[in-house]
């Protein structure tokens, strides 16, 4: 059974999904902001500006500095605006009677020393001063003014924080509605994208029964673009590969066949020495021998110390090595050659052994010298008469 929730192209795709939409809020969060800020920034310094020019004019209508009116004025007006209105000399000093000037009033009073200076050509100045930071400024604002006794400057202190409460909540509302996207898109993109995993998990779980020796399955075609693509291409290696394992196969077969008619043993070794492959003749080969000090797996197919020893110099020294092995009741002879490294061919990668069964031919050989033999000692005597006789 195939089962999407195991896919890790679907997890991919839905952290894909989601992290696309994390970066494109974060981008536009930020974009947000620094535009809302700049925005908000000029429009809080375009309504201090404004406010102070208003309040000058209304200032002017007081007529004296010294006015209980003027001054219950400015104080009242610095509570309900939230920005602190002081009324100077040209000379910077403040002649508002009516106020006691905190340490915020005198700090920033220093901070407006260029602000306060007094010039008639100008009607206003304007300076802002960073505060705590990029996001908190104070705007020191002057307007010059003319009263019944004399020039003075109203000098208004504001705090303009950048991040206003509208840009908050529209950022609230931005992160909010990204999360009700993301929400929504994660159910059409499982959807989606488990459609598309389905089949390519099916041609997987195929291909792992391929690697189990099951040959017989087949993926299925109906699917539509590069999926149905995939299982036809994927189909059409699977009947090659299919065709060329039965033909290898067969091959094997009929080399076995071959191998085991052979009436010589044969040994397959690996770079170790150890055994890889035989055949059914080396298994009764050595049916002669007589069983003894059969310790080990090797002698029980080899009972002999001297092949093993020729094995082990054959492969370390890249030599073939043909030797005879003879015994009262047996005698074989055996050839092992190296089997050269493809890709190395100062190195051996294994060995190949042949022992042939020569007990019957020494058998006859030795017969033959015994007869030779008898026979030039018989006709010796004879020989020698007629050697004595012909003198």
């Amino acid at each position: 059974m195939i089962r999407s929730s195991n896919s890790s192209l679907l997890r991919r795709t839905v952290v894909l999904v989601l992290g696309a939409l994390a970066a494109s809020v974060a981008f536009s969060t930020l974009a947000f902001v620094i535009a809302g800020r700049n925005a908000a920034f000029n429009e809080e310094v375009n309504n201090i500006f404004d406010q102070t020019g208003k309040a000058a004019v209304l200032v002017e209508e007081f007529g004296r500095s010294d006015s209980e009116q003027l001054s219950f004025f400015l104080e009242n007006i610095s509570e309900i605006t939230g920005t602190r209105f002081r009324l100077t000399k040209t000379n910077g000093d403040m002649i508002s009677p009516l106020f006691s000037l905190d340490e915020s009033d005198l700090y920033y009073t220093e901070k407006a020393k260029e602000v306060l200076v007094y010039d008639p050509e100008e009607k206003y100045s304007l300076k802002i001063i960073e505060e705590d930071g990029p996001m908190h400024n104070v705007m020191l604002t002057r307007f010059n003014i003319t009263l019944d006794d004399g020039d003075f400057c109203l000098l208004s202190i504001s705090e303009i924080d950048e991040m206003s409460d509208v840009i908050s909540q529209y950022v609230n509302i931005l992160l909010l509605s990204t999360l009700a996207a993301a929400l929504t898109m994660i159910v059409p993109v499982v959807l989606v994208v488990t459609r598309i995993v389905r089949p390519i998990q099916e041609i997987n779980e195929i291909a792992k029964d391929y690697g189990k020796g099951n040959y017989e399955l087949r993926a299925d075609e109906d699917y539509s673009g590069e999926v149905g693509e995939l299982a036809t291409s994927f189909n059409t290696m699977a009947d090659k590969l299919s065709k060329s394992i039965n033909d290898l196969t067969q091959e094997r077969n009929r080399l076995e066949d071959i191998v085991n008619v052979s009436t010589e043993g044969i040994v397959l070794f690996d770079e170790n020495g150890n055994i890889t492959v035989t055949n059914d003749t080396i298994k009764t080969l050595f049916s002669r021998v007589p069983k003894k000090n059969l310790f080990t797996e090797k002698l029980q197919l080899i009972p002999f110390d001297e092949v093993w020893t020729n094995v082990d110099e054959c492969i370390a020294e890249n030599e073939t090595k043909d030797f005879l092995i003879e015994g009262p009741d047996y005698a074989y002879h055996v050839t092992i050659l190296p089997k050269t490294d493809p890709d190395d061919p100062d190195k051996c990668s294994g060995a190949t052994g042949f022992v042939r069964d020569i007990t019957e031919e020494s058998k006859l050989e030795r017969t033959r010298k015994d007869y030779v033999a008898n026979i030039s000692h018989e006709l010796r005597t004879p020989l020698q008469t007629l050697r004595g006789l012909i003198e």
